[in-house]
């Protein structure tokens, strides 16, 4: 039996204060998390699926240390927003959604 793909789209406006022209400037990133390897009915294949993607959250939006204000408040949407998409994704993945390819994709 062929496991579902899902696919994960977080659009972060880390800069949405700033006028189009810098907005624009912005950089996106992805992260697969692949779980064809695991068997989603039992609970600790599922814990091994949501260390996974909260792995991939913090690759996305990585760790910081000292962060002014406004830097923050980014690293923080971004790593609300990469949640969000992994908890969509983690949804789907656990209904068994049809999908072509076993993975998610996390983007920022």
């Amino acid at each position: 039996m062929t496991k579902p793909a899902v696919v994960l789209l977080a659009a972060i406006t880390a800069f949405a204060g700033l006028a189009p022209s810098q907005a624009m400037s912005r950089v996106y990133l992805s992260q697969t998390v692949k779980y064809a390897d695991l068997d989603l009915n039992r609970p600790s294949q599922v814990a091994v699926l949501d260390r996974r993607l909260n792995d991939a959250v913090w690759a996305i939006c990585g760790k910081r240390g000292m962060l002014g204000i406004d830097e923050f408040h980014d690293w923080r949407r971004c790593l609300s927003q990469a949640r969000a998409s992994a908890k969509e994704g983690r949804e789907v993945a656990l209904a068994g959604t049809n999908q072509s390819s076993p993975h998610v994709i996390i983007e920022n």
